[in-house]
C-alpha cells in the first residue's frame, strides 16, 4: 500500500478510511510478517497531506458475514461495516 499510496489516494483528497487488518492479515498468511510499521507510515505520509485518516471499523461479528473465500464480506457485511462507519465519516466531513 504504501509504494502505490500517492498513485491510489489523488491530490484533493480529505479523508482516507484506512483498514489497518486486512493488509497485515494477509502478510502474516503470506509469511511476511507484521505491517505496522508500514501501516505508520501511511498514515504519517497522509497526514502530513492534511489528509484526515479513519482507522476502518472491525469486529467479530463480521466473522458471521465470509463470502466463499473465506476473506471478503458479502453484501450484508459491508452494509454493517458501513452503518458503523458513517458517523465517523459524516463527523469528519463537516
Amino acid at each position: 500500500m504504501l509504494a502505490r499510496l500517492d498513485s491510489a489516494v489523488p491530490e484533493g483528497t480529505r479523508i482516507v478510511l484506512l483498514d489497518r487488518f486486512g493488509g497485515g492479515w494477509n502478510a502474516r498468511r503470506l509469511g511476511r510478517g507484521d505491517q505496522n510499521a508500514e501501516l505508520a507510515a501511511i498514515e504519517a505520509k497522509l497526514r502530513s497531506r492534511h489528509i484526515r485518516v479513519i482507522p476502518m471499523w472491525w469486529n467479530a461479528v463480521l466473522r458471521n458475514y465470509p463470502q466463499p473465500d473465506h476473506i471478503h464480506f458479502t453484501p450484508e457485511g459491508h452494509r454493517v461495516v458501513a452503518a458503523h462507519m458513517l458517523p465517523a465519516v459524516v463527523g469528519a466531513v463537516r
